[in-house]
């Protein structure tokens, strides 16, 4: 999935799974359940590096 073409927005979906970065956070649960179910995943195939450590880092994601 590193060359996925959705790669920047499917990380800026999970970003928003985030409630301390979006308020309508559960909205995007809603909208993207599977995503939502598998960001972990998701993430750790689409690392870099950069972009997943810094969602990662900028606390827990449940």
């Amino acid at each position: 999935m590193e060359n996925h073409p959705f790669r920047s927005d499917i990380i800026e979906i999970i970003r928003n799974f985030k409630s301390e970065i979006n308020p309508d956070s559960l909205l995007y649960e809603k909208y993207f359940p599977a995503t939502f179910r598998n960001k972990s995943t998701i993430l750790v195939q689409l690392a870099d590096g950069e972009d997943s450590f810094s969602i990662l880092s900028q606390g827990k994601m449940s």
